[in-house]
């Protein structure tokens, strides 16, 4: 049977999109997406037998869906997904018989199966043909205020509070990290009220995208918390992380796996990302020579100290970068002339940046001069991006 499925799809792919009409293209999508469906039904049904007759185990797998990715390369994540679907219709047949048949989609039998709670099953069966119904109209927010308003439901009946189902995951793979969370609603509205006032408005030449954006903007909402937050003190400061890098790479400014707590492995930098990192950043440092014997190991001769980050906010107000207007609480203290090439950590050699604007002045061509007065920026191209005068303000704070 299998073999007339792969002679059928080796002579599908063998027909050019590119000589196809419109409509051609797009009825055969549709079609061919629903048939993709239901083999996600037929695989989703033999992984519930690999589970539950312990193949996986067998193997010396630690789980089913791990066992899927090493036969298969699919994702742990997909897998789960793909077996809860499958548990899921051994209880609510409707589901499996409208997947099955291609009426409802992979996807939308996912979310159906996930929703249901086994301690109060029967009144989700109550609910199945309309869920299923929802689901072959392809009204999925209908769909999803069905299932969150049993989810509510239930949650009261448990006497259990919407946070309580509240999870964040966090995945390292390779170099690149990925989340993936669910949140109650008041939980869900402060993360991205938090997120979207740390991306503020765009700025001219921000050419990110929305997702980037947010991304980035996490990333300093988790940065001003480390910086700001009472966290456990070592020697009156707040600790971020310990990075150890060889001086050659810090004068060649290569990509690294930089060892972090004296950990084995750690994330891998790119040269803008290691300048940006060790320009501003509450670390503790040790750089090493080729023989590997440290050569410097210091915590305040970099990081401006607090003092210092009080007087760089009273003169610069914010983000020096031409028409950004990010406040002082949300940029970082950058070396002009930076600290691996003989800068020095004072007021005539810092200026405060974004972390976006600072990233991209770390990325290489860019260059900046500053007088103490005057900050010029100069792209890749030799231009100017403009000359940003001091900003009015009293004569800062000298150092205690």
């Amino acid at each position: 049977m299998l073999e007339t499925l792969v002679s059928a799809v080796d002579e599908l792919v063998g027909v050019a999109v590119n000589g196809m009409t419109d409509a051609a293209i797009g009825a055969e999508y549709a079609q061919l997406r629903r048939e993709i469906d239901r083999q996600e039904h037929r695989a989703a049904a033999l992984l519930v037998a690999v589970h539950q007759r312990g193949i996986a185990c067998a193997a010396g797998a630690s789980s089913t869906p791990a066992w899927v990715q090493w036969q298969t390369g699919q994702r742990w994540r997909d897998a789960k997904v793909s077996l809860d679907a499958g548990l899921a219709c051994d209880v609510l047949p409707l589901v499996d018989k409208a997947w099955a048949q291609g009426e409802i989609s992979a996807s939308a039998a996912a979310v159906i199966g996930a929703g249901r709670v086994d301690a109060h099953g029967d009144v989700y069966g109550e609910m199945e043909q309309t869920l299923v119904e929802y689901a072959a109209a392809n009204e999925w927010r209908s769909l999803h205020a069905v299932v969150r308003h049993y989810r509510r439901y239930v949650d009261a009946l448990d006497e259990r509070e919407p946070s309580d189902r509240n999870g964040l995951h966090l995945s390292n793979t390779l170099d690149r990290w990925a989340q993936a969370g669910d949140f109650d609603d008041l939980g869900g509205h402060v993360i991205n009220t938090a997120i979207s006032a740390a991306m503020g408005r765009p700025v001219e030449g921000d050419e990110r995208t929305p997702a980037k954006r947010r991304a980035d903007a996490l990333v300093d909402v988790a940065r001003f918390y480390l910086d700001h937050a009472d966290l456990p003190f070592e020697a009156g400061e707040a600790p971020h992380v310990s990075i150890v890098v060889d001086w050659t790479t810090i004068t060649a400014a290569v990509p690294t796996p930089a060892v972090f707590d004296s950990k084995v492995f750690g994330p891998t930098l790119s040269p803008a990302q290691l300048r940006q990192l060790l320009c501003d950043c509450n670390v503790s440092r040790i750089v090493t020579g080729p023989d590997s014997q440290p050569l410097d190991v210091a915590r305040e001769q970099r990081t401006a100290p607090k003092w210092m980050r009080k007087a760089l906010a009273k003169r610069d107000g914010g983000c020096r970068y031409p028409g950004c207007e990010r406040p002082p609480n949300r940029c970082q203290a950058h070396h002009v002339q930076p600290w691996e090439n003989g800068g020095n950590t004072d007021l005539h050699n810092l200026v405060l940046l974004c972390s976006f604007h600072h990233h991209t002045i770390h990325r290489p061509g860019w260059t900046t001069t500053f007088d103490g007065h005057t900050l010029t920026i100069t792209n890749p191209n030799g231009e100017p991006i403009s000359t940003v005068a001091q900003r009015p303000g009293a004569d800062p704070p000298r150092s205690p």
